[in-house]
């Protein structure tokens, strides 16, 4: 079958993607594309599946990706390679009820993040073997309280998949962070998430006589109804960020491909003579960066990094997140001419012993955090002294010290 002439965009995912409980970011997608939103035209096809998961979308993608022949595959999976293992850890029943689901449909959850790591990068091979263009995007909150266990774990799966966009040079529609501005600057955040079958279930039965909506307003949620799918406001949120998006990637909307560095996540696409690289958590403040310093004259490509699994039990592995960027830049050939590595700034405090070093190191450093230390290889105390202490800032701003 030919490629049509017309952009289609291939959605594929779970039960958000295909919108059978609460309401449906696909449907909103496909009418903003429809109408010509942000400076888009092209047709959506909803291949999501409720209950699915890398594996199983890895089974079936060919299926569709031969059918369709579309532009674009946007994947939107993941969520469930969390869900699972957690649910089975935390309820006899809903272990039975997953293993019948492994048994009846093959949907099982990853291993690990190694092996969701190496389904991810296949699913991006699939699209690219019909030559179709492809838009990760990383998984929404489980539950909309961002401090519990289960979204520390979605936060580590997303930290997987803007890896393997990054080495893949796949774009990012980051709807986990989308989700994170939005809930945490509320007063308060519910902690209702259906962890139990039962209340699954019952909640499926209501959704037939009430509006997603009025459910979520009585459990007090914001963006979801039982702390997963989608309310109005969370299809609408999903929605946007993915068509936003696709709104920088085709240039859309005024947006000029010499800013797309600046201002999005495009790693290694080397856009412009700024580069944005983050994980999750950062991206507000290195967008923030970013927008500041894009409008000085760099002589320099300038990056801002943030590395993933830095600490035990990644660090001083193969897997630390600053070794694999230093083997990357190094196959890459990158000159590196300098790095800054901001360690925990932005705390400041003149109170008398409100900084506190172990021994020797409180011999010597002082005791109020209202100062900024710079540690340098010993042959660049020049660049320290003279790039940090004289070009960055003006001297009544810092006061610094030569070692």
């Amino acid at each position: 079958m030919g490629r049509s002439r017309i952009t289609i965009h291939l959605l594929a995912g779970d039960s958000l993607t295909e919108g059978v409980y609460g309401e449906s970011y696909v449907e909103r997608v496909a009418k903003a594309l429809y109408t010509g939103q942000h400076g888009l035209k092209g047709e959506v096809v909803n291949a999501g599946r409720e209950g699915d998961t890398a594996k199983s979308l890895l089974r079936r993608i060919d299926r569709s990706l031969r059918r369709h022949q579309p532009h674009w595959l946007i994947l939107a999976i993941g969520g469930n390679d969390v869900w699972y293992p957690w649910l089975s850890s935390h309820s006899i029943g809903w272990w039975l009820w997953l293993q019948y689901r492994r048994v009846r449909s093959g949907q099982s959850p990853a291993t690990d993040l190694d092996q969701f790591a190496t389904t991810y990068r296949a699913l991006i091979d699939r699209a690219r073997q019909v030559r179709a263009k492809v838009l990760a995007c990383t998984v929404s909150p489980l539950g909309e309280r961002l401090s519990s266990p289960v979204n520390g774990r979605v936060a580590r799966l997303n930290g997987v998949i803007k890896h393997v966009a990054a080495d893949c040079q796949v774009p990012v529609a980051d709807v986990w962070q989308a989700f994170v501005n939005e809930l945490a600057p509320l007063p308060s955040h519910s902690g209702y998430l259906s962890a139990e079958w039962l209340f699954a279930w019952s909640d499926r039965r209501r959704m037939q006589k009430q509006h997603p909506d009025e459910v979520a307003e009585r459990r007090r949620l914001h963006l979801t109804f039982d702390g997963i799918h989608l309310n109005s406001r969370g299809a609408d949120l999903w929605a946007e960020t993915v068509l936003e998006a696709l709104a920088q990637i085709e240039g859309a909307s005024g947006v000029s491909l010499a800013n797309l560095g600046r201002q999005w996540h495009f790693p290694c696409f080397e856009q412009g003579p700024l580069e944005v690289c983050y994980t999750s958590g950062w991206e507000s403040r290195a967008r923030d960066l970013a927008r500041l310093l894009g409008e000085a004259p760099l002589a320099h490509t300038l990056r801002f990094v943030a590395f993933v699994n830095e600490e035990p039990p990644y660090f001083l592995t193969d897997q630390m997140g600053s070794r694999v960027y230093a083997r990357q830049a190094a196959r890459r050939g990158d000159n590196i001419v300098a790095m800054y590595f901001l360690e925990t700034m932005g705390y400041y405090r003149s109170t008398p012993n409100s900084q506190r070093y172990p021994f020797p190191f409180n011999l010597f450093y002082p005791d109020r955090g209202d100062f900024i230390g710079f540690v340098v290889p010993r042959d660049r105390l020049d660049l320290a002294h003279r790039k940090i202490g004289l070009d960055l800032l003006r001297p009544e701003q810092l006061t610094h010290q030569r070692p």
